[in-house]
């Protein structure tokens, strides 16, 4: 009987400090209200100066394949436009839509634009390995050796 007391209060004890931690939480987070503290601030305008230089850097590298391509990638680099046009139209209603919508659709835009960046990465880096493999077989080399 004394042992099934003991289980009793060590099991209360546990319950009263577990719940005791949970109400230490002071914030309550709420769905599409980002918890933003004066800290962390400039972090976000850092990260929107990031995303700016991103797409500069990808919409160059469309640039060059376009030219390096000779029109062969017209489907992928039209692909990130619209995909960008697209982006920037929901952002100009994102605004005025509610919360849900924008938690799962702001997502998807971001992803739909880094895909297609990222396709054009891949396919600018082969590209240009084509061209360095060319130059390679063209007797360079050994140009470079001497």
């Amino acid at each position: 009987m004394k042992r099934y007391w003991m289980c009793l209060l060590v099991l209360g004890l546990t319950g009263c400090q577990t719940m005791q931690a949970e109400k230490k939480s002071t914030v309550t987070p709420r769905m599409h209200v980002p918890v933003v503290s004066e800290s962390t601030a400039p972090a976000t305008v850092a990260s929107d100066a990031l995303v700016q230089q991103q797409l500069k850097t990808c919409l160059f590298e469309a640039q060059q394949l376009s030219k390096l391509g000779q029109g062969k990638y017209i489907n992928q680099v039209n692909e990130l436009y619209v995909s960008i046009q697209n982006a920037k139209f929901y952002a100009s209603v994102a605004n005025n839509l509610s919360g849900s919508i924008t938690d799962t659709i702001t997502p998807y835009y971001q992803f739909k634009v880094n895909y297609a960046c990222n396709t054009i990465s891949h396919l600018l880096m082969e590209e240009l390995q084509k061209g360095f493999q060319l130059q390679a077989g063209s007797g360079l080399e050994s140009e470079l050796t001497q």
